[in-house]
Parts: structure tokens; sequence; C-alpha cells
């Protein structure tokens, strides 16, 4: 099949939790070995990574694989603003595209962790056949806190006078929201998310792929996710991790396309479901 465009479409879909902005890849005229389930990066990061994400899908497809991303509630092109946004309702969004998913094609789900998005992989343990994961934010505490330091970065290059982290976590844990480079974090999103950590996640028996980006001859995981990558291990997953060239697309301060991960993440995939 290699060499034949994927099949692509966008739209609308009622998910149970409310009508949703779906973009779906899939291999053309056959039906596919696995669906990938995009948890996607937060914020910024997600507008970043949107060319890699689409390209990868479509490599996938090539090779047999549908992708499914949701746009969840209050990201833009799904219905509500971001300050409406909350923590279970984005656990209620990924396991409603799960089901979607079941109810379209008899296959097998992985969930496809980016960033930010592995946060939400525990929401999906008993929902999904294994677990993809690139460049993994293992840690919701650290994703909340450079959320705020970017808060604090922004008001003294404004020439502001600076706010403390200390007391912008308190200002959310007062409920009220919080503007960060033009997001209106809720506290009903970003506490609860501060509460994950994937180190301490009662980790399903399913194969784990850990992916990370690195440059140098002596690539290695970072040592938050050589930790969770051991934790898991300990939890009798069966674990492929690896630190491969490739820049950094979620932060990059141009938009860039990157398929390594995804060049490096399908041997593991096809071993999945050979």
């Amino acid at each position: 099949m290699l060499g034949i465009s994927p099949a692509f479409e966008v739209g609308f879909e009622d998910m149970g939790t409310g009508r949703r902005f779906l973009a779906a890849w899939a291999p053309r005229n056959r039906a596919p070995h696995a669906v990938l389930i995009l948890l996607p990066p937060f914020g910024e990061e997600v507008n970043k990574s949107r060319r890699t994400i689409a390209a990868s899908a479509r490599l996938f497809a090539l090779r047999g694989f549908a992708s499914l991303a949701v746009d969840l509630l209050g990201c833009g092109d799904s219905p509500g603003d971001f300050s409406e946004a909350s923590w279970s309702a984005w656990e209620a969004d990924v396991r409603a595209t799960v089901d979607w998913a079941a109810s379209r094609w008899k296959a097998p789900a992985i969930a496809w962790c980016i960033r930010g998005g592995a946060l939400l992989a525990p929401a999906l343990s008993d929902r999904v056949a294994s677990f993809l994961f690139w460049q993994p934010v293992t840690s919701g505490e650290t994703q909340l806190v450079q959320l705020l330091r970017m808060r604090v970065a922004n008001e003294r290059l404004s020439g502001r006078s600076a706010s403390t982290t200390k007391e912008l976590r308190a200002t959310l844990e007062a409920g009220e929201t919080l503007e960060v480079s033009g997001y209106e974090l809720a506290p009903e999103l970003v506490l609860p998310m501060s509460r994950v950590e994937l180190g301490k996640w009662s980790v399903p028996r399913a194969p784990f792929g850990i992916y990370e980006v690195g440059s140098g001859e002596d690539r290695t995981l970072s040592a938050a996710t050589a930790r969770f990558a051991s934790h898991a291990t300990a939890g009798d997953c069966d674990v492929t991790q690896a630190a491969i060239p490739g820049a950094p697309f979620w932060n990059s301060l141009e938009i860039v396309e990157n398929l390594s991960l995804a060049e490096a993440s399908l041997p593991a995939l096809e071993a999945t479901v050979s």
C-alpha cells in the first residue's frame, strides 16, 4: 500500500460529551491494524506540533494504522472557551474518542501521547491496548509550574511588577482563572492536572513505547522520562525506549516537521499487532 495516499477526513461528531471536532487519517481501502488516539500537547505546544502530527499520521496510515485527533473542549474548533475546560471534561473527551473509534473501526486502540497529553494517559488505562509516548511530560506539577513561570516571565517583559509562582497558584486555589500567553487557565483544569504523576500511575500491563528527541552522539532519555520508563518496566509493561536525533518541534521558534519519532515508533507499533 506504500505510495497510495491515505484517506483524510475532518468534521464534527456527537461524542456523548458534546460535539467535538475530529481529524482522522486512515489507510485507503483497507481496515487499519490499529487506531492511534492522539492525546495532544498542552496550550501553544499543540499549535507548534500540528505539522508534525499530520505528517506522522500520514506516515502511520501508509503503514496500515489509522490516527484520530479530537479537539478537546475549549481548544479552538470544538465548542466552548478554553476557560470552560476542566480536567474531568478532557478525560471524558479522550475516553469518548476511543469509544467513537471502536464504533467505526474494529481495531485495537493505541494512546498516542505527545508532551502534556501524556498526563491524560491514565484516563485510558482500561480503554486501549498499548501506549506510545513522545517527549512525555510525566509530572502535572511540573507542567503547572512551567505555565506559572511563563506568566511571571511575561509580566517582567511587559514591565509590570511580576507575581511569584506561589502568588499565582494561590489565585488558582482561590477559584480564579489565570491568563497565561493568551490562554485562560481555569482552576478546574490545571489543579487536577497538577496532581497527575505518571511515576505513581498504576500502569496497565501493556506495551509502552517511550521516545524522546535529542542531539549529540550520547543521546539518552531525560531523567524524568527514564524514571517513568523504569516505573513502567517495574509494572510489568513491555517497554521500548529510545532517544533519537531530531528537532524539538513542540517549542521551535519556527514551525518544523519532524518524522524521526514516527519512524522510530513504527517497529514497536507493528510488533504490537503482529
